[in-house]
């Protein structure tokens, strides 16, 4: 596949022509300005392989997070004897201590 440059005036003057050679030529077309690259224009193809590829990647990411957070969780279990942390007694506890303090502050 090949790639071209072309400076955004030219794409302003040929626009129809450089879609052309993108859609049906496949080619892609680095846009600059002043000589530096701005964008890319690519085939309807060459993009749904992009997103293919991002989504898969970001599959992996979830995936590999949910791995650390399992191994996390049987840490945190091992080192607990196997008893799960109680959240929502942690939860109420915050909520007692912040009423708490919230009483003494304003009823002081």
């Amino acid at each position: 596949m090949s790639e071209y440059q072309v400076g955004i005036g030219q794409v302003k003057r040929e626009i129809s022509q450089i879609l052309n050679r993108v859609a049906f030529g496949g080619e892609r077309i680095l846009l600059t300005s002043r000589g530096k690259p701005k964008a890319v224009i690519v085939s309807l193809k060459d993009y749904a392989r992009i997103q293919q590829v991002e989504t898969q990647t970001e599959l992996d990411q979830w995936e590999r997070w949910l791995a650390a957070n399992r191994l996390l969780t049987a840490k945190i279990l091992a080192e607990r004897g196997s008893e799960p942390v109680d959240v929502d007694a942690i939860l109420e506890s915050n909520r007692a201590d912040i009423e708490e303090r919230h009483d003494y502050l304003f009823d002081n």
